[in-house]
């Protein structure tokens, strides 16, 4: 049996919240006022939400993105666990994150994955998430998974937050990085009862039937 092919997004998901983080703290000192004055949010309009212009906001952001936002924090630990757990079973992991193709967010991003020696066998920057061949993909952002079901060509998991917790979708959620394991497992065990003589589309037939249990 190929190995189970997982994709993984970092922002909001295996990088946790420390880029919301980094952009509520860089909001509070633009406008000098304590952290605590703006609230989290719970939908993704963040510059509404804390009271800032597109304009403003998005200046912000790009200054955030050139200097160190996406090397500041450190991995969710429940993330890593899942990371290392899999890796130990022979899943293959890529990263596939929308972050700008700058020099230097590229070279953070690969800093930061190389200091936490995240088992990935790739890395990718990108906003088309299906750009990586993957057999299921784990994200945070609606309108990722939205994406990838349209396409069709991998089994997108809507990975939970405040931002999406109301979000009307039907497929399958993760609420925490155990859930999603279970999932890969559960997807990972039904390759290898099928054996190796099946091709992309029976492949992809066969983890979907599996997974539908997570879906009632």
């Amino acid at each position: 049996m190929s190995a189970l092919r997982v994709g993984l997004d970092l922002d909001g998901c295996i990088y946790g919240d420390n880029w919301l983080n980094g952009m509520r703290r860089r909001c509070a000192e633009f406008r000098g006022v304590p952290i605590e004055s703006l609230p989290w949010p719970t939908s993704w309009v963040f510059a509404e939400t804390w009271g800032f212009t597109s304009v403003e906001f998005d200046g912000i952001m790009e200054d955030a993105h050139e200097t160190g936002i996406f090397i500041e924090g450190e991995p969710d630990p429940d993330g890593v666990k899942m990371m290392d757990a899999l890796f130990e079973l022979g899943v293959e992991m890529h990263i596939v994150t929308h972050r700008p193709c700058t020099r230097s967010v590229l070279r953070d991003t690969f800093m930061w994955v190389a200091k936490y020696e995240l088992p990935a066998s790739s890395v990718t920057l990108t906003g088309k998430k299906d750009a990586v061949e993957t057999d299921i993909f784990l994200d945070d952002g609606m309108h990722v998974v939205e994406a990838l079901e349209e396409v069709g060509e991998t089994i997108p998991v809507l990975f939970t937050t405040p931002q999406n917790e109301n979000a009307d979708w039907a497929g399958l959620r993760a609420d925490s990085f155990l859930d999603f394991t279970f999932m890969v497992l559960t997807a990972r065990q039904a390759l290898l009862d099928e054996g190796d003589d099946i091709d992309e589309f029976e492949r992809q037939v066969t983890i979907a039937d599996a997974l539908d249990s997570f879906l009632e």
